[in-house]
């Protein structure tokens, strides 16, 4: 039952559902274990904060000593339109995380904010595109290259005001 790593995931994540069905070996040590197998995953979600959307997914995810994969990866948002992804992520006994994941959003609700959620921009879009992470998890290269869809209304408040300060 995905649901119990709800109260470790903080903010980022919440509303995380799901199961999992599959085998995986364990060898290795407490200290640098080594996982081998694949879970599929079964009527998962989960809601992602900062983006204020909900998406639903049903992957197959395979575990080996060097990464973590995604296979079959579909997220669906709440409209019931998709984002294909695929990708890894590789680690070193679970540490030392680094990123390589893709995603081809299509009309896809990839933001859903109030101004109570972000004041700096908030709003609904739609989008299209690939969306790719990439890197180490401290230091995350992401690269959008997107068009927004009909439906998109996106606020960015001009009634602000900044200083900047020469350093």
């Amino acid at each position: 039952n995905m649901s119990v790593i709800n109260p470790f995931v903080g903010n980022a994540v919440s509303r995380v559902k799901g199961y999992g069905k599959g085998e995986v070996a364990v060898t290795g040590s407490i200290n640098a274990p080594d996982l081998n197998g694949k879970i599929d995953i079964v009527d998962g979600g989960c809601k992602v904060g900062y983006l204020n959307t909900y998406y639903s997914f049903s992957p197959t995810i395979l575990l080996t000593p060097e990464y973590i994969g995604l296979k079959n990866l579909v997220l669906v948002d709440t409209l019931g339109n998709s984002a294909p992804a695929e990708g890894r992520v590789y680690h070193k006994a679970f540490k030392d995380l680094r990123l390589d994941l893709k995603m081809h959003p299509r009309d896809f609700l990839a933001m859903a904010t109030t101004i109570k959620e972000n004041d700096t921009f908030y709003g609904t879009v739609f989008a299209d595109g690939v969306v790719s992470a990439t890197g180490p998890i401290n230091d995350i290269n992401l690269s959008i290259k997107a068009k927004t869809e009909k439906g998109t209304s996106l606020v960015l408040p001009l009634n602000r005001t900044t200083s900047i300060k020469e350093n």
